[in-house]
């Protein structure tokens, strides 16, 4: 799996949305045969505080314009 730096956990900054936004990590799943990791953070539980989804696709550089989704959303 690719990692930047140590501080990295497979291509998402984790330590950031710990250490600075005070997350904490709610699910991880790292799956190297899809080539993707993903962790859902949030200030709780997730049946009682927001969660926010971060998503990291292995060796993918950039993203064009429409090939990319992101959002936040309030359930």
């Amino acid at each position: 799996m690719p990692h930047k730096s140590n501080s990295y956990l497979c291509g998402l900054n984790l330590p950031l949305y710990i250490s600075v936004i005070c997350f904490c990590i709610n699910s991880l799943t790292v799956s190297g045969y899809l080539q993707y990791t993903i962790a859902m953070m949030g200030y709780g539980p997730e049946d009682k505080f927001p969660v926010l989804e971060l998503t990291y696709n292995y060796g993918v550089t950039e993203y064009d314009k429409g090939n990319a989704y992101a959002q936040v959303k309030e359930n």
